[in-house]
């Protein structure tokens, strides 16, 4: 089986386990949504997925051009992802430019087209990685807090979290030890 390529990007209201694939939409149409987390099938596109997350700040939309030029030989395709009637998240489907999208259907779950297995975390646990992506990605607390309609005062909340469960000093070593685990 060929390897997939895809990146999800996630509102408040996502749910891995209810959510379907919707209609196909414009790639250009994803910035400035109110993206908040995202998955993605491989740690190369994690770039991407982070930019595309706080693409409503006005430096993120060129940077997210540059890095999708790396990916030229694939074809970007773009669907919404909902919970019944309410948008809760983007799926974007990258596959060589010879292939159809056919085998996406409107309607389908998005457990039939990948497996969602690793995508069900705690909802703090992934609120505290995000902040963390997001320090990573130089954001400071005020702009966090705002991408993520929290108080400045919860974004610090994550970041200690984040800092004694990885055993870091400071933002510094946070960024660093979140990059061996994983995090980002």
């Amino acid at each position: 089986m060929q390897e997939q390529n895809w990146i999800i990007l996630k509102s408040p209201a996502f749910e891995a386990g209810t959510a379907t694939i919707g209609r196909a939409f414009s790639c250009s149409d994803l910035l400035n949504n109110a993206f908040v987390d995202y998955h993605t099938s491989n740690d190369e596109l994690k770039s991407i997925a982070s930019f595309l997350v706080i693409s409503n700040l006005e430096t993120a939309s060129a940077n997210v051009e540059l890095l999708w030029q790396q990916y030229n030989q694939l074809t970007r395709h773009c669907f919404e992802l909902r919970d019944g009637d309410v948008l809760v998240g983007a799926f974007i489907w990258l596959q060589p430019k010879n292939q159809s999208v056919d085998a996406l259907v409107s309607g389908m779950k998005l457990s039939q087209v990948i497996n969602i297995a690793g995508l069900q975390d705690s909802k703090s646990n992934n609120k505290t990685k995000l902040v963390v992506n997001l320090t990573a990605l130089g954001l400071n607390t005020r702009e966090i807090s705002k991408l993520l309609h929290l108080t400045t005062r919860g974004v610090d909340y994550h970041i200690e979290q984040a800092k004694r469960k990885l055993g870091a000093n400071n933002k510094a070593n946070l960024v660093f030890k979140a990059n061996q685990y994983g995090w980002i």
